[in-house]
């Protein structure tokens, strides 16, 4: 379906936008119950862009981009030192 703010943070104005609490969005988890995936901020992963070995692949979106980039076909990349308040990383451990 379409997304809309109860699945994701996006779409806010750049200057004045911010991201919400995590699990702020109450139909954001996906069927293996993982929350925020998409929106907030970008999401920094393990996997190197296939070109350039010091990039890293980020995905997700973030909260002031459009609909359209909250797709886990949408990729961008970003270097070990970018700092940016539209990227983050998430911690996951085994259950």
């Amino acid at each position: 379906g379409d997304v809309t703010e109860s699945h994701a943070c996006y779409g806010r104005d750049p200057a004045e936008g911010t991201t919400d609490p995590v699990e702020n969005t109450v139909d954001s988890a996906s069927p293996y119950g993982v929350r925020d995936l998409m929106g907030n901020v970008w999401e920094w992963t393990s996997t190197s862009d296939s070109d350039v070995e010091t990039i890293n692949v980020i995905k997700g979106g973030c909260y002031n981009d459009p609909a359209e980039y909250l797709s886990a076909n949408i990729r961008l990349g970003a270097g070990p030192k970018d700092k940016f308040e539209t990227i983050g990383f998430r911690c996951v451990k085994k259950a």
